[in-house]
């Protein structure tokens, strides 16, 4: 599976909308769910300052955020 797959599926795991994990994530207002929308589409990765936060929340190995 690939990354912004796993990130979706794990996020739907745990009840999340794109804002809520958005807003748990530190972004505020509209930015939360566009920014959570982008890395589950694929168009942008998680920020590395956000990776470990994100790793633990949705218990995806850091590894996968990374690369």
């Amino acid at each position: 599976m690939k990354t912004p797959d796993l990130i979706r599926e794990r996020r739907l795991e745990r009840s999340f909308t794109q804002q809520r994990l958005g807003e748990i994530m530190g972004y505020t207002g509209n930015c939360a769910q566009v920014t959570v929308a982008t890395w589950e589409s694929g168009k942008s990765k998680v920020p590395r300052k956000k990776i470990k936060k994100l790793s633990e929340l949705l218990d995806i190995p850091v590894e996968l955020l990374i690369s």
